[in-house]
C-alpha cells in the first residue's frame, strides 16, 4: 500500500458557509495528521469543522472554537485542532469549515493518503 502526504487547501479564506478543503480520493483513505487556523484579523472569530461522509450526514468535529485575533504565523502562531488528528476519511468523505464571520480564517493542515 502506497502513502503520501498531502495539503489541506489553505488558499483561500474561510466563508460562513461550510467550504470544502479536501475530499478523499476513490480508492484511497486519508488520515488527518495536522490541522490548524490562522485569524488574519484584529478580532477573535470561531471555526467551525465538519466531516460529511460520503453518502451519509455531516459530523461536526470541531465546534465553534475560538481563534484569537492575529493568530497569523503556520507552525507557531496557530490555533491547531488535536481533537481531529488521527481521524479517517474514507473514499468520497468530505473535510469541510466555516468561520463565523467571511475573510477572516485561513485553514492549514494535512493528510497522510494511503492507496
Amino acid at each position: 500500500m502506497a502513502a503520501y502526504k498531502q495539503k489541506i487547501d489553505s488558499s483561500a479564506q474561510l466563508a460562513v458557509t461550510f467550504t470544502t478543503l479536501y475530499t478523499c480520493p476513490l480508492g484511497a483513505t486519508a488520515e488527518i495528521t495536522a490541522l490548524a487556523t490562522m485569524n488574519e484579523t484584529t478580532t477573535a472569530r470561531t471555526v467551525t469543522y465538519s466531516i460529511k461522509r460520503s453518502g451519509g450526514s455531516d459530523t461536526e468535529v470541531v465546534t465553534a472554537q475560538s481563534v484569537p485575533a492575529n493568530n497569523t504565523v503556520p507552525g507557531t502562531k496557530m490555533t491547531s485542532h488535536f481533537e481531529v488528528i488521527g481521524e479517517v476519511l474514507m473514499p468520497g468523505d468530505i473535510l469541510q469549515a466555516k468561520a463565523s464571520a467571511a475573510s477572516a480564517l485561513r485553514p492549514w493542515g494535512a493528510v497522510t493518503v494511503r492507496s
